[in-house]
Protein backbone atom coordinates (compact mmCIF):
# COMPACT_ATOMS: atom_id res chain seq x y z
CA UNK A 1 0.00 0.00 0.00
CA UNK A 2 1.46 3.23 -1.25
CA UNK A 3 -0.90 5.60 0.83
CA UNK A 4 -0.28 5.85 4.55
CA UNK A 5 -1.87 7.72 6.95
CA UNK A 6 -2.94 8.71 10.40
CA UNK A 7 -5.14 11.52 11.14
CA UNK A 8 -6.31 12.34 14.55
CA UNK A 9 -8.73 14.83 15.99
CA UNK A 10 -9.23 15.63 19.80
CA UNK A 11 -12.12 17.77 21.33
CA UNK A 12 -11.37 19.53 24.74
CA UNK A 13 -14.75 21.45 25.61
CA UNK A 14 -15.29 23.16 22.65
CA UNK A 15 -11.43 23.58 21.24
CA UNK A 16 -10.63 20.96 18.95
CA UNK A 17 -6.95 20.06 17.71
CA UNK A 18 -6.21 18.34 14.68
CA UNK A 19 -2.93 16.61 13.70
CA UNK A 20 -2.16 14.25 10.40
CA UNK A 21 0.95 12.72 9.38
CA UNK A 22 0.24 11.34 5.27
CA UNK A 23 3.02 9.82 3.52
CA UNK A 24 3.08 8.34 -0.60
CA UNK A 25 5.42 6.16 -2.10
CA UNK A 26 7.91 7.49 -5.20
CA UNK A 27 6.62 8.41 -7.47
CA UNK A 28 3.20 8.11 -6.25
CA UNK A 29 2.40 12.31 -4.55
CA UNK A 30 -0.03 13.43 -2.87
CA UNK A 31 -2.86 15.63 -5.30
CA UNK A 32 -5.13 16.62 -2.37
CA UNK A 33 -5.90 16.42 1.98
CA UNK A 34 -9.09 18.03 2.74
CA UNK A 35 -10.29 17.71 7.04
CA UNK A 36 -13.47 18.65 7.94
CA UNK A 37 -15.02 19.43 11.15
CA UNK A 38 -18.21 20.74 11.84
CA UNK A 39 -18.92 20.81 8.16
CA UNK A 40 -15.48 22.94 7.96
CA UNK A 41 -12.51 22.53 5.98
CA UNK A 42 -9.25 22.96 7.74
CA UNK A 43 -5.82 24.92 6.96
CA UNK A 44 -4.42 21.53 6.11
CA UNK A 45 -1.45 23.68 4.24
CA UNK A 46 -0.76 20.71 2.02
CA UNK A 47 0.07 21.60 -0.91
CA UNK A 48 -0.13 18.68 -3.93
CA UNK A 49 2.52 17.45 -5.44
CA UNK A 50 4.33 16.17 -2.11
CA UNK A 51 5.19 12.66 -1.07
CA UNK A 52 4.81 13.99 2.40
CA UNK A 53 2.47 15.85 4.69
CA UNK A 54 2.29 16.54 8.32
CA UNK A 55 0.68 19.20 10.28
CA UNK A 56 -1.91 20.33 13.23
CA UNK A 57 -4.54 22.28 12.96
CA UNK A 58 -7.16 24.04 15.45
CA UNK A 59 -10.82 25.14 15.63
CA UNK A 60 -13.46 26.16 17.94
CA UNK A 61 -16.73 24.04 17.92
CA UNK A 62 -19.61 26.52 17.56
CA UNK A 63 -22.08 23.82 19.59
CA UNK A 64 -19.10 21.67 21.80
CA UNK A 65 -22.85 20.26 23.63
CA UNK A 66 -23.68 18.32 19.93
CA UNK A 67 -22.53 15.98 18.16
CA UNK A 68 -19.70 17.07 15.38
CA UNK A 69 -18.96 15.39 12.22
CA UNK A 70 -15.50 15.09 11.29
CA UNK A 71 -14.13 13.82 8.11
CA UNK A 72 -11.92 13.66 5.35
CA UNK A 73 -10.50 13.27 2.18
CA UNK A 74 -6.80 12.13 0.35
CA UNK A 75 -6.36 11.80 -3.26
CA UNK A 76 -3.09 10.64 -4.91
CA UNK A 77 -1.86 11.11 -8.64
CA UNK A 78 -2.23 7.31 -8.83
CA UNK A 79 -5.17 7.94 -8.20
CA UNK A 80 -5.90 6.85 -5.06
CA UNK A 81 -8.76 7.77 -2.94
CA UNK A 82 -9.47 7.52 1.03
CA UNK A 83 -11.88 8.74 2.96
CA UNK A 84 -14.09 9.02 6.16
CA UNK A 85 -15.93 10.00 8.70
CA UNK A 86 -17.12 10.08 12.10
CA UNK A 87 -18.34 11.75 14.93
CA UNK A 88 -17.01 13.68 18.09
CA UNK A 89 -20.13 13.50 20.79
CA UNK A 90 -21.39 16.13 22.10
CA UNK A 91 -22.24 14.58 25.22
CA UNK A 92 -18.62 14.49 26.35
CA UNK A 93 -16.65 17.10 27.66
CA UNK A 94 -13.08 15.48 25.85
CA UNK A 95 -13.41 13.13 22.48
CA UNK A 96 -11.21 11.96 19.88
CA UNK A 97 -11.63 10.41 16.27
CA UNK A 98 -8.58 8.33 14.54
CA UNK A 99 -8.31 7.36 11.15
CA UNK A 100 -5.16 5.28 9.95
CA UNK A 101 -3.97 2.93 7.85
CA UNK A 102 -0.36 1.84 8.70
Amino acid sequence: MSLVYTIQVAKDHAQVTATWNITVDNPELIASFTLNVEGKALDTNCSSGNSQCSGAAQATLSKPDQDCPVSFVIMTNAPEEKHGDDVLRGNRTFDDVEFENS
